[in-house]
Protein backbone atom coordinates (compact mmCIF):
# COMPACT_ATOMS: atom_id res chain seq x y z
CA UNK A 1 0.00 0.00 0.00
CA UNK A 2 2.86 2.56 1.02
CA UNK A 3 5.06 1.65 -2.41
CA UNK A 4 1.70 2.60 -4.26
CA UNK A 5 1.34 6.00 -2.66
CA UNK A 6 5.04 6.38 -3.10
CA UNK A 7 4.60 5.80 -7.14
CA UNK A 8 1.81 8.31 -7.23
CA UNK A 9 3.21 10.93 -5.27
CA UNK A 10 6.51 10.33 -7.51
CA UNK A 11 4.49 10.51 -10.90
CA UNK A 12 2.89 13.61 -9.74
CA UNK A 13 6.00 15.35 -8.75
CA UNK A 14 7.67 14.26 -12.33
CA UNK A 15 4.68 15.94 -14.11
CA UNK A 16 4.22 19.07 -12.35
CA UNK A 17 8.71 19.34 -13.28
CA UNK A 18 8.16 18.59 -17.10
CA UNK A 19 5.07 20.75 -17.43
CA UNK A 20 6.49 23.87 -15.32
CA UNK A 21 6.74 27.05 -17.33
CA UNK A 22 6.85 30.26 -16.34
CA UNK A 23 4.20 33.08 -17.61
CA UNK A 24 3.46 36.86 -16.76
CA UNK A 25 0.03 37.75 -15.83
CA UNK A 26 -0.50 40.75 -14.05
CA UNK A 27 -4.06 42.20 -13.71
CA UNK A 28 -7.30 41.29 -14.54
CA UNK A 29 -8.32 40.80 -17.36
CA UNK A 30 -12.01 40.18 -16.76
CA UNK A 31 -13.89 43.14 -18.04
CA UNK A 32 -11.52 44.77 -19.35
CA UNK A 33 -11.08 45.44 -23.33
CA UNK A 34 -7.80 43.42 -25.32
CA UNK A 35 -5.66 46.12 -27.33
CA UNK A 36 -2.92 43.99 -28.23
CA UNK A 37 -2.43 40.21 -28.75
CA UNK A 38 0.97 39.50 -30.91
CA UNK A 39 3.00 36.42 -31.01
CA UNK A 40 6.85 36.80 -30.78
CA UNK A 41 8.51 33.44 -32.46
CA UNK A 42 12.20 33.80 -32.68
CA UNK A 43 13.96 30.04 -34.06
CA UNK A 44 16.72 28.02 -32.08
CA UNK A 45 20.29 29.26 -32.71
CA UNK A 46 22.67 26.53 -30.92
CA UNK A 47 24.19 27.64 -27.50
CA UNK A 48 22.18 31.01 -27.99
CA UNK A 49 19.92 32.69 -25.51
CA UNK A 50 17.54 34.69 -27.47
CA UNK A 51 15.56 37.70 -26.24
CA UNK A 52 13.56 40.25 -27.74
CA UNK A 53 11.72 43.31 -26.21
CA UNK A 54 8.07 43.53 -26.63
CA UNK A 55 7.10 47.41 -26.47
CA UNK A 56 3.03 48.18 -26.29
CA UNK A 57 1.51 51.91 -26.18
CA UNK A 58 -2.26 52.12 -25.60
CA UNK A 59 -3.93 55.39 -25.69
CA UNK A 60 -5.43 54.32 -22.06
CA UNK A 61 -3.97 53.01 -19.10
CA UNK A 62 -3.03 49.11 -18.78
CA UNK A 63 -5.53 46.89 -16.89
CA UNK A 64 -4.16 43.70 -17.15
CA UNK A 65 -0.90 42.09 -19.31
CA UNK A 66 -0.25 38.71 -20.26
CA UNK A 67 3.16 36.52 -21.59
CA UNK A 68 2.26 33.15 -22.05
CA UNK A 69 5.40 30.95 -22.81
CA UNK A 70 4.16 28.76 -25.96
CA UNK A 71 7.76 26.47 -25.35
CA UNK A 72 7.35 25.73 -21.83
CA UNK A 73 10.43 26.59 -20.89
CA UNK A 74 11.77 28.17 -17.57
CA UNK A 75 12.67 31.40 -18.06
CA UNK A 76 10.57 34.15 -16.48
CA UNK A 77 9.31 37.28 -18.67
CA UNK A 78 10.21 40.59 -16.84
CA UNK A 79 7.98 44.07 -17.06
CA UNK A 80 11.06 46.16 -17.36
CA UNK A 81 9.11 49.88 -18.60
CA UNK A 82 5.53 50.96 -17.06
CA UNK A 83 3.04 48.34 -16.67
CA UNK A 84 -0.20 48.53 -14.88
CA UNK A 85 -1.99 52.24 -14.65
CA UNK A 86 0.99 53.43 -17.06
CA UNK A 87 0.39 54.30 -20.94
CA UNK A 88 2.79 52.25 -21.97
CA UNK A 89 4.80 48.79 -21.07
CA UNK A 90 8.18 47.08 -22.49
CA UNK A 91 8.42 43.48 -21.84
CA UNK A 92 11.54 41.64 -21.93
CA UNK A 93 10.96 37.62 -23.81
CA UNK A 94 13.76 35.46 -23.07
CA UNK A 95 14.47 31.96 -24.15
CA UNK A 96 16.45 29.43 -22.47
CA UNK A 97 20.05 28.97 -24.29
CA UNK A 98 19.75 27.06 -27.14
CA UNK A 99 16.43 27.18 -28.02
CA UNK A 100 13.84 28.89 -29.84
CA UNK A 101 11.70 31.85 -28.16
CA UNK A 102 7.58 31.28 -28.76
CA UNK A 103 4.93 33.71 -26.26
CA UNK A 104 2.04 35.37 -26.89
CA UNK A 105 1.53 38.91 -25.42
CA UNK A 106 -1.78 39.75 -24.21
CA UNK A 107 -1.89 43.85 -23.33
CA UNK A 108 -5.79 44.96 -21.42
CA UNK A 109 -6.63 48.62 -20.92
Amino acid sequence: MQFKIFITFALIFTYLEVSKSYDLSVGNPLKNKLHTNKTVLLPAIAGVVRSEIIDVRPQRPIKAIKAIDLNKSSVRPNITLGGLGYNFVSIKLKSDRGKSLKYRVEVYV
